[in-house]
């Protein structure tokens, strides 16, 4: 007789107020409905389980459907891989017992994502007896021995998340964490360089064309489009390890070991409102932009901090609108150029076997860096003209002050392979010289390197200043031409 419907909505009402306890919590004169209260004493409150997951395998209409609505059917499932047999399957048994014919899914979700657990950097399932356990909040604001357990912050444990293959079992310690410590330190100072170089940049009022870019940054945005695309992909696939190793590779290797040290001179050296250095200070915008955005899912606190300060914002305040919310991502398809990216390709493979040059002539202490190093490259006949034309739409003038202005060396010389001295011995006078193949031109070059015999400009500090002689300090040397024409066009400093 208590199966009745009375019995079934009094039941539920509890259990919307109080929970599934009360069932263990309450009184069994309150569990029955009003109108069988008299007759308690003759039931017997069960005690026994039904079934271990029911109530979270009914939790897609308990949870979801009365609090969201019948329409709405939770994107993602994520638990553990041994759910399998447990909550992703009593989810489906009960939606499908429930189904109507008229439901347009086959299941109570729209995917379901397993992970594996947590072992310790052995590969220790961690455990009491072990003491070999992970607090988060030890890890987010740091234990008693702050040396040995730093005050990481939340957005440190994430990108560890998000830099591990949760398919499988996750290995976390002390160095998996100091790596995500780095990683989103990287982040940090990428973006503090970027910022520190838009202080005097107003996008309304300086922003270049893109058909006005200097070629340099229209291949870095063809390169960031690349990037949006790939990672846009990997978060709609939650390949969070994907996303976070196209990131750091794109910051490390396109922009601090690339395209930060191509455009600083442009950035510290040519006047202000040159177009040369509101050109690089508009793809600087453009990559803060899209990278913020790029990060935000992982490095949200970060994130929000720079939306917020390039609003003009202290850090402690919020942000008028947060980023999370903006829904301000789109890709940027017009920027891809695959002849530009075969081009730049090339002449980056060309400056890293120029460097590796420059690095060996270090290592032996006969060079300080490239920019007192004065470097030589024999090469095809078609690698000087492809140069040729990929160099000076960028770099006005003649070859080889473009090729040193693109390796920020002292200085740059072209030549043909043929007068390339035959032997190693040979290069009298020089202080290292390397054959070295580039696959992407399908050709060999021979790099050699010398030490510059001009004195180091006091302002850009190359060694390409007008006068010879050695100086007791940087300040008794002249500026070399570039810097001096610069200098003169500059307004005088008022007294």
């Amino acid at each position: 007789p208590l199966l009745t419907d009375e019995s079934f909505a009094h039941i539920l009402n509890l259990i919307g107020q109080h929970g599934t306890d009360c069932w263990f919590t309450l009184p069994k004169s309150e569990l029955l409905a009003p109108q069988y209260r008299a007759e308690a004493d003759e039931y017997i409150q069960g005690q026994d389980t039904m079934d271990v997951w029911f109530d979270s395998g009914s939790s897609w209409n308990a949870a979801i459907r009365a609090r969201h609505g019948e329409e709405t059917v939770p994107d993602v499932y994520l638990e553990g891989s041994d759910q399998h047999r447990g909550w992703f399957q009593s989810s489906l048994l009960t939606y499908t017992a429930c189904r109507e014919k008229e439901e347009p899914l086959p299941a109570p979700y729209k995917t379901i994502l397993t992970h594996g657990f947590l072992v310790d950097e052995q590969g220790r399932k961690m455990s009491k007896s072990l003491g070999n356990g992970l607090d988060p909040a030890v890890v987010i604001n740091g234990g008693g021995d702050q040396k040995k357990e730093p005050a990481y912050g939340t957005d440190v444990m994430r990108m560890w998340i998000a830099g591990s293959d949760f398919t499988g079992d996750v290995s976390v310690g002390p160095t998996a964490l100091a790596t995500a410590a780095e990683q989103v330190r990287k982040i940090r100072n990428t973006s503090r360089f970027m910022i520190g170089n838009l202080f005097d940049f107003d996008v309304a009022k300086d922003a270049v064309k893109h058909s006005d870019l200097a070629e340099v940054d229209r291949y870095m945005l063809h390169l960031l489009q690349d990037l949006e695309k790939t990672v846009h992909a990997a978060y709609n696939q939650y390949a969070f390890l994907r996303v976070q190793q196209a990131l750091m590779a794109f910051l490390n290797t396109d922009l601090s070991a690339f395209y930060f040290e191509v455009i600083k001179d442009r950035l510290y050296l040519e006047p202000r409102d040159s177009l040369q250095r509101r050109s690089a200070q508009t793809v600087l915008s453009q990559l803060l932009t899209s990278l913020n955005i790029l990060i935000a899912p992982i490095t949200c606190h970060l994130a929000e901090e720079i939306h917020g300060f390039r609003q003009g914002l202290d850090a402690a305040e919020v942000p008028v609108e947060s980023l999370l919310k903006s829904n301000t991502f789109r890709l940027h398809p017009e920027w891809a150029s695959n002849e530009l990216s075969v081009r730049w390709d090339r002449l980056r493979e060309l400056r890293r076997a120029v460097y590796r040059a420059i690095q060996d002539a270090r290592t032996k202490g006969l060079v300080q860096g490239p920019a007192d190093s004065s470097v030589t490259v024999y090469a095809p006949k078609a690698v000087i003209d492809e140069l040729q034309g990929l160099l000076q739409p960028d770099f006005p003038g003649s070859l080889d002050p473009a090729l040193s202005n693109a390796l920020l060396t002292s200085s740059a010389c072209l030549r043909p392979s043929e007068e390339a001295p035959s032997s190693e011995s040979a290069f009298k006078g020089l202080l290292s010289a390397q054959q070295c193949e580039l696959d992407d031109w399908k050709a060999a070059v021979v790099v050699a390197v010398d030490k510059s015999e001009h004195s180091q400009c006091p302002r850009c500090w190359r060694h390409k200043a007008r006068q010879a002689e050695s100086h007791s300090s940087h300040s008794d040397a002249e500026p070399c031409a570039r810097c001096a024409s610069v200098l003169q066009s500059m307004p005088a400093a008022s007294s």
